[in-house]
């Protein structure tokens, strides 16, 4: 696994209102638009969570697929 992880939340505008954007990416890029610092927050620790344990329970690289497991 990455020994690094980028954890970000940055305000954007979203249809002339403020939004949080979250973008969590080690071996990959999880990105999603939260209404309220709070929500954006959760979902940063969601996700950093999800992709360690997807990468210790399944060895999930990025470059792996349904037909391609192997490099």
């Amino acid at each position: 696994m990455s020994t690094v992880t980028e954890l970000r939340i940055d305000l954007v505008q979203k249809d002339g209102k403020p939004w949080f954007k979250v973008r969590v990416a080690c071996d990959h890029e999880m990105i999603c638009h939260c209404p309220t610092i709070e929500r954006a927050v959760e979902f940063l620790g969601v996700y950093e969570r999800l992709i360690a344990d997807l990468f210790w329970t399944l060895g999930w690289p990025s470059w792996a697929e349904g037909d391609k497991l192997e490099p």
